[in-house]
């Protein structure tokens, strides 16, 4: 029962682990809506543990307006590797009166290598551009089955020989 309780708890501080990973300041990146308002980023991301769960913010604004009212707004859609996780609407000055931030939950995240993140505007407008200034990624590892196995086996070996 021992070995069972300290092979829980060895699993649940790892799985704790977490990571996060920020593009840092894009500028921002503005999206012109007479262009069809679309913008992206890549962040690299070097993890070997494989699953687990991430959530992802973006810090976007309208570019060229201040003003909070639903006619100005420009719905966004979120895509992360090409799958589509979500829209939101983009209503308030980036600037004034200050950018907002929306998350998301994804799976769609690559473990190793460069993700690519873009918002599509589902409404360009011409006069009204939107500006992404920051994309953030928490992602919580969990490692693999394989490694778990052998670590519980080489716990399981070592309570053993004390006992012996």
């Amino acid at each position: 029962m021992k070995t069972l309780s300290l092979l829980f708890a060895l699993g649940a501080v790892h799985m704790a682990s977490a990571a996060f990973i920020s593009t840092g300041n894009l500028g921002p990146r503005i999206a012109v809506g007479a262009q069809g308002g679309v913008t992206s980023a890549e962040l690299d991301i070097n993890d070997l543990l494989v699953g687990g769960t991430s959530s992802v913010t973006f810090k976007t604004g309208t570019w060229n307006s201040e003003n909070d009212s639903p006619e100005n707004y420009i719905f966004v859609e979120a895509l992360i590797n090409g799958t589509s996780v979500g829209v939101f609407d983009v209503g308030r000055g980036y600037i004034l009166p200050g950018a907002t931030f929306t998350s998301y939950g994804s799976n769609s995240l690559l473990v190793q290598g460069k993700n690519l993140f873009e918002l599509k505007a589902v409404n360009p407008r011409v006069y009204y551009d939107f500006a992404l200034g920051q994309i953030d990624v928490r992602y919580t590892a969990v490692p693999e089955p394989a490694t778990m196995a052998a670590l519980g086996l080489g716990l399981v070996a070592a309570l053993r020989r004390r006992r012996a």
